[in-house]
């Protein structure tokens, strides 16, 4: 049971008054067995989502990596029949602009491609100049990196 596409789920959310449920289960992934049975009860889709820090190639501080924070996922929503869920790469975090920081970054993007994740948030955040001289050249390090990231997304 794959997830299904992000902007599919935004998409039919954006004239209503609807909510997304956006789940983070880092601590304990046994909650997701009842996040599912909730949300098909309630015929709503959720978004089952972790942050760089949590979820890694290398596992982490919760030991996951996508791959297999994707299967636990996935095997809850095959335990409790239901298909409407989103699986999200949350707060995709760049610090540096540099090469060797963009291309772990898009290492991960591929692993969480591979594990069938639709739906990404790049997190530039840090790449802010403080002493420009006005807002546009302050966020130009983080509007470059975000979109470098993005553009590896569409690509892959």
């Amino acid at each position: 049971m794959e997830a299904m596409p992000g902007a599919k789920a935004f998409n039919a959310l954006r004239d209503s008054d609807g909510i997304i449920l956006a789940v983070n289960p880092r601590v304990c992934t046994g909650v997701l067995d009842g996040v599912f049975r909730a949300a098909k009860a309630n015929d709503a889709v959720v978004i089952f989502e972790l942050a760089r820090t949590e979820c890694s190639l290398d596992g982490g501080y919760t030991g996951l990596t996508p791959a297999g924070f994707a299967a636990i996922v996935k095997h809850a929503a095959e335990k409790v029949g239901f298909r409407e869920w989103v699986l999200h790469a949350d707060h995709l975090t760049v610090k540096s602009k540099s090469r060797i920081e963009m291309n772990d970054l898009k290492a991960l993007v591929d692993a969480q491609i591979d594990a069938g994740y639709t739906s990404f948030a790049v997190d530039a955040s840090f790449l802010y100049a403080g002493n420009a001289l006005d807002t546009r050249e302050a966020l130009e390090d983080n509007a470059a990196a975000t979109v470098e990231i993005f553009e590896h997304v569409s690509e892959n």
